[in-house]
């Protein structure tokens, strides 16, 4: 094969790597704050698709605090929990995902 096939075919432009949480934290008894990598926009992703680990507390809705920070509500009291899991599906997030609590 010449040169060019060579190129087009071992690549493109570079992708931009999935967003992600970089660090999730207990806040109130029942709200996490999640700050990710990159600017992001909360109304993208479905709160229902987090789940607060021990006490399998899913997600029922979002703050944006900032660009990159969001609070997160649960339906219970996560204050003994130790991580959070995202499952959902949204294009450009990492899933699934599972960030201790800091």
């Amino acid at each position: 094969m010449g040169r060019w096939a060579q190129r087009r075919r071992s690549g493109g432009s570079p992708s931009t790597p999935n967003n992600e949480i970089l660090t999730a934290a207990i806040t109130q008894s029942n709200v996490a704050t999640l700050t990710y990598a990159r600017v992001m926009d909360a109304g993208d992703l479905t709160a229902s698709d987090f789940e607060s680990n021990d006490s399998e507390e899913t997600g029922t809705g979002f703050v944006q605090v900032s660009s990159n920070v969001v609070d997160l509500a649960f339906t219970g009291s996560i204050g003994a929990d130790s991580s959070v899991t995202y499952t959902g599906t949204t294009p450009g997030f990492r899933t699934p995902q599972t960030v201790n609590y800091t």
